[in-house]
């Protein structure tokens, strides 16, 4: 998501909001109180947004990797060396 296309369009919601609320209300103080909620609500919305796409982010990388680098065989193994059933 781009940030300053966000910051923009929050900013004209905020703006509309507050005058809306102003014209219903005619108070000021009620129409900046329920700015401010509105402004928290959308950040959260887009803290929460950005969490989902870096969580969505990190499973299509895993779903992308290749299956031949898990099977790829061990050099060492097939001389003996390092061997997964050795003890000490």
């Amino acid at each position: 998501m781009y940030f300053p296309r966000f910051l923009v369009g929050a900013t004209a919601v905020l703006v509309i909001f507050l005058m809306t609320i102003y014209i219903m209300t005619g108070s000021i103080r009620y129409s900046l109180i329920w700015a401010a909620v509105a402004a928290l609500v959308l950040q959260a919305g887009y803290f929460l947004n950005v969490i989902y796409l870096v969580i969505r982010g990190d499973a299509v990388q895993r779903d992308k990797m290749p299956i031949a680098n898990e099977e790829r065989p061990n050099l060492l193994d097939l001389f003996g060396f390092f061997s997964s059933d050795m003890t000490i």
